[in-house]
């Protein structure tokens, strides 16, 4: 009897080993899929699957993602909020016959350098990423501004700028220059959109409604901005220093 039961305690315990190993496999195994542990690895992305009609690519990138939310405010993520403009972008841009890839379509991770070598691999004509600011001790605080590192992305971002600036009726606050991996890796010209404050009391209220008007409204912006920049490539807008934007995070 006392060796019948040793036996089943020790089969047990082995069952018990394989069932925590298998949950173990189970997880790293999803986490594997959804967030890359190779800071080099490039996204999967996402192309237009109809044949455009213009000659220009554009790559839209949504900022952060994933286990990166970006600034948080109440129940709304930067993450998120980036996403559901940048799928507007996209969706106004292909309606318009140009070619749109995206780093990300969905909530996954990626690493911000393979976000730019992305968008150069696919030749892209212009990148364009799409994030919202924070300030967490004023929220009434709430500009439009755009981020740029080179001085070819200068003309691109400004025309962004300016176009959301124009439809959201927010105050311009201007281009800046941002020591920032994804601008300087970025080949084509490239500009970071911050169109609103992500804390501000006023942009909450409107955001959070069912099928916003204001997200669509910022992604008319975008996607009006990157066709004036495509048939005017002189725009301006005034330079400030990122160190007199008023922002609580450094992207």
């Amino acid at each position: 009897m006392a060796i019948a039961v040793f036996l089943f305690l020790i089969f047990a315990a082995a069952g018990i080993s394989f069932l925590i190993s298998s949950r173990n496999s189970q997880i790293i195994a999803t986490a594997d899929t959804t967030e890359p542990d190779n800071p080099d690895t490039l996204p999967k992305g996402s192309v237009t699957e109809e044949a455009p009609t213009k000659t220009e690519i554009v790559c839209l990138d949504p900022g952060h993602g994933g286990k990166d939310a970006g600034a948080v405010y109440k129940n709304i993520t930067e993450s998120e909020l980036n996403l559901k403009v940048a799928l507007q972008v996209r969706d106004m841009l292909e309606a318009d016959g140009y070619k749109v890839y995206m780093s990300r379509s969905d909530d996954s991770f990626v690493y911000k350098r393979p976000r730019a070598r992305y968008c150069n691999s696919i030749n892209a004509s212009i990148m364009v990423a799409i994030h919202h600011n924070s300030y967490n001790t004023d929220h009434n605080v709430n500009y439009s501004t755009a981020l740029y590192n080179k001085d070819i992305d200068k003309a691109l971002a400004a025309s962004v700028l300016n176009a959301v600036s124009e439809k959201l009726n927010t105050r311009n606050q201007g281009i800046a220059t941002f020591d920032d991996s994804l601008l300087y890796i970025a080949t084509m010209p490239a500009m970071l959109s911050e169109a609103t404050f992500i804390t501000s009391s006023a942009e909450y209220q409107q955001i959070i409604q069912k099928n916003s008007p204001r997200i669509t409204a910022e992604a008319q912006g975008i996607a009006t901005g990157i066709e004036n920049y495509f048939a005017d490539q002189t725009a301006s807008a005034d330079i400030t220093s990122t160190d007199s934007l008023i922002i609580d995070r450094p992207d």
